[in-house]
């Protein structure tokens, strides 16, 4: 760490008015200028130069990453740690916190008033001015260590007013060494600074003699003091120009007066608290303060010579005001300040006016400083940039600029890491602000171009005073062209990485977006257009009023999170190794909703409003105009994985059964899905009503307008009311090959030991009772394969040429086939033969399978009463379209349309498409020895199949339109009903054209196909193999075929009337497919219904179901044939 002193600030004191008339320009470089009464500047500009340093923190090193790995066979052990070489670390610096160093500082009791071309209240190692943008402001980086530093204390609040906060500054004990103060060396001096007395007006300052008298403590025998009487007065001044900005403490413009005050509250405390001298108040003796004082702190300061010193220094506890502040950087701070400056006015520290702070400038720069005030008024003849910086007034703050005022957060981003581990970070460090605190108080921002919000913050909340005469605070924003309300990003990303085929990574981002928020009425004027991303913007009490000459865009901004990892381990064992190789990513996104919301809500637009992915709401009505277009839609979300996997083995393995094989097989599974979901947006009103209306198209889209407690009102010329689309698609591919040398032996009772064990397996892993039943058919089966065996190995009674039978014998061939002898069965025999075989080969299959979907989100009207959706204006073109949707009114709904009414359903889609092939050949010898064949033999196999499914289904979701009292519906043209149902207590239709009402089925096919084909061949050729057949073999083939087709109406399409009856009028035909027109019992008892129409037509929809599963195959063997013959 660097630290940075500065043993003493040059200062320009006066407890009168100071006056600067300069043609030139005064540079204030870490200094004081400090005023009891007026400062007044008529010069060319003001420049006042602060040090600032940062605490940072950086950590260096190096690294290792360690991963277990599985021991060879000859080390005797497991599992062993294995460790990457050192790779070095660096991560930083990150900034943990700012603080000042030196201060310039220019306070006045009264005022601080005059013009200049320029000033600049500057902060050398603080923030820098960047580029306004979305990525906000970097911040720089110094060092060092300031001279004091201030604690403060939350105190409890009280009866009689809030909770507050106690401060004090623990300033180091340096001593002055310019000419007023001297070192007094004596070591039985008072004290250990001592004035000049020219300098002190050659009298005697009251000093803390006066203390420690009143505590009945000798200033004489007592410790020494810092300093005289003066010197003290100064440190106080001093320590309360830290704390609050200023020179006196409010209710006073006198030191001497204002010190002993301080004293007098400070012994009250301490004979009530029995403080000791020297012995700083701890925390929890600050919180129960109630009045600001003045204590004696020991100190230690060092002195010339290096030797110390511990002395009683005077030190300054405070309450601290609203308006008064931790001053950070440069400091301008007066009951008032008035200042017109002709250039650029930039600070980068604290301007702060008890009452008043009236700024003008062609310029205003707050970089990452503080503004503050009773009121505040901000004038920009041409730009005002609030970056990283907090504009704050109590009552009233407005902020006006020539061309455009910029809001916008600071953010920074860190790189750390190496080779094996990685770390970023972007986040804000420093958010802009404007507040106003009190109740009633005004926000205002005004700018002849545009008004740009980044990650901003305007917060104008103060609950309203009780009584009728409270007024309610106001925040408004008036631009000539666009307001903008933006985002800024801040992001995490880490990694752990070993090689590229073993890692580790993930990652998140969200957008930030800006916040309005008032207690009252909040107002948007654009002249052009306004856009919010991700906003907030809230009137907790008052009228939300959006008002834009083009167009109101209020969309959703996004969140990001990510994470991949890969890995690659090799297992060697006796004569074999296996390497599994793994990749898995996955990625989503969702949307991050805009809202706006107030007591009620109004948005006009002159052109289009859009609404994407956000809310817009209200406690009482809320009102969306536009002269073209409105559209509510739903935004995209997105989710996105795969997975990887594929194991290679290679050298000795098992082949499956009694064997081994020597080669290569590897397998691999390869999975990808993607899927879009849909962010609904809301319009609507808890309390009150929903109007919508568009000039020209209203279009919602898989979102919700509700007013559970009033009326909806649509009007436009054309309405489109739909569903969002929601999307699925997930294929899935493995694949698999193998070749190499095996050696297999072969046996029917291994054999069906063998499936036996594997079936009895099987049933153990499934809970299906299908699967547990063939289960146990297989086991049962391979146990009569084993005795078919063995019968078959135990040889027939054999009836001879001379009749002479001979149990428990079999004949013996010659090489001509004929029979020369008979022998008994041996083991061999009866256990069916036993076999080996050596075979070179190899197989591969393939499988690919692909799942998608598309699905309808609906869109909802819900109202509390009345629904009214009318299209008009357009003759022809104006029509209603509702499809997948979902409108219900407790009350009426009505539904008018110039031209046409459709009412539609939504498509519902899922779909699976499936491939599949193998295929193996091999060629080898065997040895068997009790079987049909005996001796060395001849082999060779090869076989294949391939197959494929596809299946769709279709389903639809319904529009319903239900009213729990009349429903209405009003046609020029024609009105459509395909899938849809409407449905009120009373059904109206007055129907200018035809009046078509069509049910809709529901699909679901399937069609599957399997072949395959196998050939194998034995060759048993003598004299190396002896038995009945010298060729042995057999032909398989298999055809599958499986269709399933069904086809049924999941709803029927209905007009549905209640108790009330319907009353249909259509000029026109009316036809009904599949479909009802239906009342209640009642009101075809009360005879209520009636159906008006040129032509009737009806007609049945036929549902039908099939399923057909078919199979065929041959398998053709030697035995057969010689069976034949």
């Amino acid at each position: 760490m660097v630290e940075t002193f500065l043993k003493r600030q040059s200062e320009i004191w006066g407890v009168a008015q100071f006056s600067f008339h300069l043609t030139g320009t005064v540079n204030n470089d870490k200094s004081e200028i400090m005023a009891g009464g007026n400062i007044l500047l008529d010069m060319a500009g003001y420049t006042a130069t602060s040090l600032q340093g940062q605490t940072q923190k950086s950590e260096t090193g190096y690294t290792s990453l360690y991963y277990r790995k599985k021991c060879k066979w000859y080390e005797f052990c497991s599992y062993k740690n294995h460790r990457t070489t050192n790779s070095p670390y660096n991560d930083g610096p990150y900034t943990l916190a700012t603080f000042d160093v030196a201060v310039a500082k220019m306070t006045a009791n009264q005022a601080i008033a005059g013009t200049a071309t320029q000033i600049s209240n500057l902060s050398v190692g603080a923030v820098n001015q960047g580029a306004a943008g979305a990525n906000g402001v970097t911040a720089a980086v110094g060092s060092g260590s300031n001279v004091a530093r201030i604690t403060e204390v939350n105190t409890p609040a009280t009866a009689g007013g809030p909770a507050g906060v106690v401060a004090t500054v623990n300033a180091p004990g340096a001593l002055p060494n310019n000419s007023p103060y001297h070192n007094n060396p004596n070591p039985t001096g008072r004290y250990l600074i001592e004035t000049d007395p020219r300098f002190a007006s050659y009298r005697q300052w009251i000093s803390s003699d006066y203390m420690l008298a009143q505590l009945s403590l000798d200033p004489a025998t007592t410790q020494k003091r810092l300093g005289d009487g003066f010197y003290e007065q100064r440190l106080i001044t001093e320590q309360i120009a830290q704390l609050t900005g200023r020179r006196f403490l409010t209710g006073y413009a006198n030191e001497e007066a204002q010190y002993l005050a301080l004293m007098n509250a400070g012994i009250t405390v301490a004979q009530a608290w029995n403080l000791i001298p020297g012995v700083a108040l701890s925390a929890d003796q600050m919180a129960q303060l109630t009045t600001d004082m003045v204590w004696l702190v020991e100190k230690e300061v060092t002195l010339s010579d290096g030797s110390t010193q511990k002395v009683l220094t005077p030190q300054l506890y405070a309450r601290v005001q609203p308006g008064d502040l931790d001053a950070s950087g440069g400091l301008l701070a007066a009951n008032s300040i008035n200042l017109d400056v002709s250039g650029d006015l930039t600070n980068m520290g604290t301007l702060a006016g008890r009452q008043l702070v009236s700024l003008t400038a062609d310029n205003i720069k707050n970089l990452a400083g503080r503004i503050s005030g009773e009121q505040v008024a901000l004038t920009a003849r041409s730009n005002l940039d609030n970056i990283g910086g907090s504009i704050e007034a109590d009552n009233a703050l407005q902020a006006t600029a020539g061309r455009k005022l910029t809001v916008a957060s600071v953010t920074e981003s860190h790189t750390g890491g190496n080779a094996h581990a990685s770390l970023q970070s972007t986040a804000i460090t420093r958010l802009a602000s404007l507040h106003v605190k009190n109740p009633g108080g005004t926000l205002q921002l005004e700018a002849g171009g545009d008004i740009a919000l980044l990650a901003a913050h305007l917060i104008n909340t103060a609950p309203t005073a009780a009584g009728p005469a409270s007024p309610a605070s106001r925040t408004t924003l008036i631009a000539g062209n666009d307001i903008q309300l933006a985002t800024v990003t801040e992001s995490t990303a880490s990694g752990l990485m070993l090689d590229g085929n073993n890692y580790r990574r993930q990652g998140e981002m969200h957008e930030t977006g800006s916040v309005i928020e008032s207690s009252g009425d909040i107002r948007l004027q654009a002249g052009q257009s306004v856009s919010a991303r991700a906003a907030s913007v809230t009137s907790n009490e008052g009228a939300l009023v959006v008002t834009a000459g083009k167009d109101i865009t209020i969309e959703a901004g996004e969140a990001s999170q990510h994470s991949e990892a890969a890995s690659r381990t090799t297992k060697s064992g006796f004569l074999s190794s296996k390497t599994t190789t793994t990749r898995d990513t996955r990625s989503d996104t969702t949307a991050i909703a805009s809202t706006f919301s107030g007591d009620s809500t109004t948005l006009i637009a002159d052109r289009d409003i859009a609404i994407k992915g956000s809310n817009v709401v209200a406690t009482n009505d809320t009102t969306l105009i536009a002269t073209r277009n409105l559209n509510i839609e739903a935004a995209a979300e997105s989710h996105n994985e795969t997975h990887y996997s594929k194991t290679k083995q290679s050298g000795l393995f098992s082949s499956g059964g009694v064997g081994f094989t020597i080669g290569s097989k590897q397998q691999s599974t390869d999975q990808k899905t993607d899927a879009t979901l849909a962010a609904r947006s809301t319009v609507g009103s808890t309390d009150g009503n929903v109007l919508l209306l568009a000039g020209e198209t209203y279009k919602q889209v898989g979102s919700d307008v509700i007013a559970p407690k009033g009326d909806i009102d649509i009007a436009a010329k054309t309405v489109d009311i739909k569903e969002a689309r929601e999307t699925s698609r997930t294929t899935t591919e493995t694949k698999s090959k193998q070749s190499g040398f095996t050696v297999a032996f072969s046996n029917p009772v291994i054999t069906a030991i063998q499936t036996a064990q594997q079936m009895s397996e099987a049933a153990k892993d499934t809970s299906d009772p299908r699967m547990k039943a063939l289960a146990a058919a297989s086991t049962g089966l391979a146990g009569y394969n084993a005795y078919a065996a063995l019968e078959a190995g135990q040889g027939k009674t054999v009836a001879l040429a001379d009749g002479t039978v001979k149990d428990n014998q079999i004949p013996v061939l010659n090489d001509k086939g004929e029979v020369a002898d008979y022998r008994d069965t041996n083991v061999a025999d009866k256990m069916g033969g036993v076999g080996i075989n050596l075979s070179i080969g190899g197989s591969k299959s393939q499988s690919k399978s692909t799942q998608t979907s598309d699905t309808a989100a609906v869109s909802n009207l819900t109202a509390g009463r009345d629904i009214r959706i009318e299209a008009s204006g357009d003759g022809e073109q104006s029509d209603i379209l509702l499809q997948g949707t979902k409108a219900t009114a407790a009350r009426n709904l009505t539904l008018t349309a110039e031209d046409e009414i459709r009412l539609l359903a939504a498509r519902n889609t899922a779909d699976q498409h499936s491939t599949n092939q193998n295929s193996s050949t091999s060629v080898g010898i065997g040895f068997m020895v009790g079987g049909t064949q005996n001796g060395f033999t001849i082999q060779a196999g090869v076989s294949g199949g391939k197959g494929k499914a596809d299946g769709q289904d279709v389903s639809h979701s319904n529009t319903h339109v239900t009213a729990g009292d009349t429903l209405t519906l009003k046609s020029g043209g024609d009105t459509t009903m395909k899938g849809a149902v409407a449905k009120g207590e009373q059904v109206k239709a007055d129907i200018g054209g035809d009046l078509a009402i069509e049910s809709l089925q529901d699909t679901s096919t399937y069609d599957s196909k399997q072949k395959s084909l196998g050939v194998s061949v034995s060759l048993c050729i003598p004299p190396l193999c002896v038995g009945a057949t010298p060729v042995s073999g057999s032909v398989s083939a298999s055809n599958s075929r499986i269709e399933s087709d069904y086809t049924s109406v999941t709803e029927q399409s209905a007009i549905r009337a209640g108790g009330k009856g319907f009353d249909v009028d259509v000029k026109g035909d009316t036809d009904l497919k599949g479909s009802a027109i239906t009342s209640a019992q009642k009101a075809i008892d009360d005879n209520k219904n009636r159906l008006s129409t040129a032509t009737l037509t009806t007609s049945d929809i036929a549902n039908h179901a099939s399923a057909s599963a078919s199979s065929s195959g041959f398998n053709l063997s030697s035995d057969m044939l010689l069976n034949f013959t």
